[in-house]
């Protein structure tokens, strides 16, 4: 006698994890909004490889988002941020300024770049290769260059004074045509 198939009822069923779970033993984290403008966050961050608690208090503005987006929704992009180790280490390096925040999952090079180009995502995009080398060196230096390139294009944007962001771009080796900026060009 020929075995039978086993029924779909008798085959051993796999446990898999959720698709896109990327939490590596990340506990969940909570998060509280005030229905104008500020969250509480309460949840885990890695350090030295180990997920620590903290709490943490930040405004819509810092994360780039609208008061209306979904809580669960932004307490998984912060979570994705206190799991990224990267990022934890841009967070020491950069903290909190004026272009970067340490709650959005982008790392610094972009949020400096978005900055100084007012969300221009192609000229984000065009720079961005240049410039991330730049931003892992040395985070003072890249400060100041972020803020001193911010006023630069506003002075560009609204009294087209090229020279300042000319010498700027090429600081960091960006090349001016790729922005549209060549020298022999009038913008």
């Amino acid at each position: 006698m020929a075995p039978q198939p086993a029924r779909a009822d008798e085959l051993p069923v796999e446990e898999k994890p959720p698709l896109g779970d990327e939490r590596n033993g990340q506990p969940e984290g909570d998060l509280a909004f005030d229905g104008q403008s500020t969250y509480t966050y309460t949840g885990y961050v890695l350090e030295d490889g180990q997920y620590v608690q903290r709490s943490f208090r930040f405004t819509c503005e810092e994360l780039d988002i609208y008061p209306s987006e979904e809580l669960g929704r932004v307490c998984a992009m912060v979570d994705r941020v206190g799991r990224d180790e990267k990022r934890q280490a841009e967070i020491k390096r950069f903290g909190r300024r004026a272009w970067h925040s340490p709650y959005q999952p982008s790392e610094a090079a972009v949020q400096g770049l978005d900055y100084i180009f007012r969300h221009d995502v192609g000229r984000v995009r065009a720079c961005l290769s240049y410039v991330q080398g730049f931003y892992q060196k040395d985070a003072a230096a890249a400060d100041r260059w972020t803020m001193a390139c911010y006023d630069a294009y506003r002075a560009f944007a609204l009294h087209q004074e090229r020279e300042p962001l000319l010498r700027l771009l090429a600081e960091v080796e960006v090349p001016l045509a790729l922005l549209g900026l060549d020298t022999d060009k009038q913008v």
